[in-house]
């Protein structure tokens, strides 16, 4: 299990899910809409806009996600339990991302 607080309104949202846990890796990625589960309670929603997203767990603050200006995909600022320092789901196309080579970011930009 690993679990993330966001700064959600004037409260803290702290989201818990299994997930594979890559110490080293510069960007950790999650699924918004596959955080929730009926059958354990937990419901909400994920809904997307144009200039942002919501993620909406019932009984809880919404968090708003910002659109990365370069690429469109959501980014939203957590910090791990583990870690003093920030963590970020980083953009897919950041010079960080050890995913995908130049060109392949190159390509994708020029997609977007």
């Amino acid at each position: 299990m690993v679990e993330w607080i966001f700064k959600a309104g004037s409260r803290t949202l702290v989201v818990r899910s299994r997930c594979y846990f890559v110490p080293n890796a510069k960007a950790r990625l999650i699924s918004p809409q596959r955080l929730f589960d009926k059958s354990k309670g937990v419901t909400g929603r994920y809904i997307v806009e144009e200039d942002k997203s919501t993620l909406s767990f019932d009984g809880c603050d919404d968090l708003i996600i910002d659109y990365d200006a370069r690429c469109f995909l959501p980014i939203a600022m957590a910090r791990n339990q583990s870690h003093s320092m920030p963590q970020a789901n980083l953009s897919i196309l950041s010079d960080d991302n050890q995913n995908l080579i130049g060109t392949q970011k190159l390509l994708l930009d020029w997609h977007y």
